[in-house]
């Protein structure tokens, strides 16, 4: 049975950051398909980061902040993508339809481009 569906908000520990660095905690969002997680126990995620940061191509920004459960003033970074197992992370929010519908186009797109 999954626990995660495509468009939720997750906190894990985000591969590739440096021990000892912060919490080691990451809000990240759900990208991949319910049945990844169903045969496997793995989420595919794309980092969720601050506005304030340097921007980069295909960066989503977070209207609805509160419902995502994300401070304000946040992007989906549809370049930082990543695979953690399921069963660390913890949902902490959701974005809209239409959010998501923008974020998978950005990474297809990327994708394209190979």
């Amino acid at each position: 049975m999954t626990k995660f569906v495509r468009g939720d908000v997750i906190e894990v520990p985000f591969p590739g950051d440096a021990p000892g660095v912060g919490d080691g905690k990451q809000t990240a969002l759900v990208v991949s398909p319910s049945d990844l997680e169903h045969a496997h126990g793995l989420l595919w995620v794309a980092l969720v980061t601050k506005q304030e940061n340097p921007a980069w191509r295909g960066d989503v920004p977070i209207l609805d902040f509160a419902v995502a459960g994300t401070p304000p003033q946040m992007v989906v970074r549809t370049a930082r993508l990543a695979t953690v197992p399921a069963e660390s992370a913890k949902r902490i929010g959701r974005i809209s339809g239409m959010l998501l519908a923008r974020v998978l186009g950005e990474i297809n797109a990327a994708l394209g481009r190979l």
